[in-house]
């Protein structure tokens, strides 16, 4: 699964909650304001950790929890029409 789109749309949302622009995140963090656009668009695959990580000090978000709900939408969703093994 591409976990792009995913940490796209919570870095929007959590910069767009503190109604902060891309020129200003990218200037707090040390970041070009295209690169947070790309991140945001999901058209960078692998960011580099100090790249999240820096936005995410600037947005005061726990990397941590953005790990885990990414790691929580890599895994692959039960398929619904699957019947439960009898006991």
């Amino acid at each position: 699964m591409d976990l792009a789109p995913v940490l796209g749309r919570r870095l929007r949302q959590a910069r767009e909650d503190r109604k902060m622009t891309r020129d200003k995140l990218g200037s707090d963090a040390g970041i070009a304001p295209s690169t947070i656009a790309k991140l945001e668009s999901g058209r960078i695959n692998e960011p580099g950790f100090f790249t999240v990580w820096a936005i995410c000090k600037v947005l005061r978000c726990d990397f941590d929890d953005l790990l885990e709900a990414l790691q929580a939408n890599e895994r692959e969703p039960e398929d619904p029409r699957r019947t439960p093994d009898p006991q």
